[in-house]
C-alpha cells in the first residue's frame, strides 16, 4: 500500500501504473439514509475546489448519515477536524463504527497519514440539530457542508401544509429523524 504526497491518503498502484483510491468501508443499516445518486453529486462537487478550501480547517458536516463523506473529506484534504452532525443518533453510532472501519488496518492498528495523524485525529461525530452541538461547545467553523435535500422547510405555512392530520404513519416517522426543536 502506497500513500498519496497530499495527506498520506492510501491508494493502490496498478501494474499500469494507474493510481486508485481505495472503496471505503461502510456499514449501513436501515433506519438511516444509504448514499444515493445525490451525496456522490455532492462530493463530486466538492472535489472541484482547490485543496486549501479544507486542508488545516475545521469543518461541520450537516446531516453526515453513515459518515463517508466526514471521512472521505479527512482522508482528502487534510483537515484539522471534521465534526459529522446529525439529527439520528442511529446515524452517528454508524457513523463512528465506519469510522473505525476504515481508520484500523486489517490488525486493528492505526492508519497514519503523512502528518502523523489518523482518521480518529481528524473525524468525530455528534447527534446534532443542525449547529446545536458546534453552539454549544463553543466550537469555531471555517467550512459548513451539507448535503440535506430531505431537511424540512421552516415556514410554518409551509410546513402546516406538508404535515396534516392525514398524513400516513410512515411519512410522519420519516419526518422524526429530521424534527427537533430549534
Amino acid at each position: 500500500l502506497l500513500h498519496d504526497s497530499r495527506c498520506g491518503l492510501p491508494i493502490t498502484t496498478l501494474s499500469s501504473g494507474f493510481q486508485q483510491r481505495k472503496k471505503l468501508t461502510m456499514m449501513e443499516i436501515p433506519s438511516i439514509f444509504i448514499p444515493e445518486d445525490w451525496s456522490f453529486t455532492f462530493y463530486e462537487g466538492l472535489n472541484r475546489h482547490p485543496d486549501s478550501i479544507f486542508r488545516d480547517k475545521t469543518v461541520a458536516e450537516l446531516g453526515c448519515g453513515n459518515g463517508w463523506i466526514s471521512i472521505a473529506l479527512a482522508e482528502k484534504w487534510c483537515p484539522s477536524k471534521v465534526y459529522g452532525l446529525d439529527i439520528n443518533p442511529r446515524a452517528i453510532k454508524i457513523a463512528w463504527i465506519n469510522l473505525y472501519l476504515n481508520a484500523l488496518d486489517d490488525d486493528g492498528l492505526p492508519i497514519y497519514d503523512a502528518e502523523g495523524k489518523t482518521l480518529l485525529d481528524r473525524v468525530e461525530f455528534y447527534e446534532s440539530d443542525l449547529l446545536s452541538y458546534c453552539r454549544d461547545n463553543k466550537i469555531e467553523l471555517d467550512r459548513i457542508v451539507g448535503c440535506i435535500p430531505q431537511i424540512l422547510n421552516p415556514n410554518p405555512e409551509a410546513m402546516s401544509k406538508i404535515v396534516t392530520e392525514n398524513s400516513s404513519e410512515e411519512f410522519l416517522y420519516s419526518l422524526s429523524n429530521y424534527c427537533a426543536l430549534q
